[in-house]
This record gives C-alpha cells, sequence and structure tokens, in this order.
C-alpha cells in the first residue's frame, strides 16, 4: 500500500471530509487546510498538489495530523502573542504525529540498515527529508541515541549527520 493509500483509508475511517480546490495557494497563501466545525471535519488541498506525489503526501499527511492532534481552532489570522504560541504547538504536534505515521519505527530501522544519509533515508521511505530529519528530532527529545538492532545504534546528538555506532559485543 503506497503512503498515499495509507493516508486516503484513514482518512475514509475516520470519515473525514476531502476537497480538493483550486487555486487555495494563489487566494489564501496556503496548499492545504484542516477545519472542523464540530459536525463535519475537513481537509483542503489546493489541485495543483495532485500533480506530485511527494508533496502531496507531505500536504496532505499533515493535515490529516491537525485532524489527529487538533487543539482548538488554529485557522485564524495570528493576532496574540498567545494565539501564535498555540498556532505553533499545533503544528509541532500535526508535525510529529505525520513523521510517526509515515515513517513507523521498524520502517525507519529498515531504512536506516540500507542507507547512510538521511536523504537517503527519505528517497528509501519515499517521504520528504525534512520529514526523515524531524522524526529522528521527535526522538531525540526523549533519547540521545536511537537503537536500530543488536548491532547499530544512530547517535542523535549529530543530527543533521546519520551517525551509526556498531555495537560489539
Amino acid at each position: 500500500m503506497s503512503m498515499l493509500e495509507k493516508i486516503y483509508k484513514y482518512i475514509d475511517e475516520k470519515n473525514i471530509k476531502l476537497k480538493y480546490v483550486d487555486s487555495l495557494e494563489e487566494n489564501h497563501d496556503i496548499k492545504g487546510l484542516f477545519y472542523s466545525d464540530n459536525e463535519n471535519n475537513i481537509i483542503l488541498i489546493d489541485t495543483s498538489v495532485k500533480s506530485d506525489t511527494l508533496l502531496h503526501n507531505n500536504i496532505l499527511s499533515e493535515e490529516v495530523g491537525h485532524y489527529a492532534t487538533s487543539v482548538g481552532d488554529t485557522t485564524k489570522k495570528i493576532d496574540t502573542e498567545n494565539y501564535r504560541v498555540i498556532v505553533e504547538k499545533s503544528e509541532r504536534k500535526a508535525d510529529k504525529w505525520r513523521c510517526n505515521f509515515l515513517i513507523p519505527d521498524e520502517d525507519l530501522k529498515k531504512a536506516i540498515i540500507n542507507c547512510d544519509s538521511i536523504s537517503e533515508i527519505a528517497e528509501y521511505l519515499f517521504v520528504d527529508t525534512e520529514i526523515v530529519f524531524n522524526k529522528l528530532k521527535y526522538i531525540s527529545y526523549t533519547n540521545n541515541t536511537f537503537k536500530v538492532n543488536d548491532s547499530i545504534t544512530i547517535d542523535l546528538l549529530q543530527l543533521p549527520n546519520l551517525v551509526k555506532i556498531c555495537n560489539e559485543y
């Protein structure tokens, strides 16, 4: 199942309304938007995104992340420092959800075994480099290392470099 199919399946299971809109970016300077009115959960995506599968995965999965982690309404114009903090927190939570959804730990471990850089991992998993980096960054908030298997551990303090530590027994 492709990443996009996985996202569409989640959207369908959660009964989220997905609409592709012409000129969303042109008119509102955004490529995607999640909105909930307490009765409907709606994701709007700029139609132009559909022609780029990688970008489509990234935008759509982030908006689904807003659904999965939503905290209040973050669609209003940022007009206070307090609201800016709320929006930033919402964006981080959605991004963390997206990273974990698109890159489960087991998939990341397989990629690390087969790759030597974050960009190679991104290509291997068919996701944006930023998503791989952020996935590792979020792990680094609670651990200095990421154990891939009995032989390989990643030193997360060396990010953005992918430093493999070979464990010898």
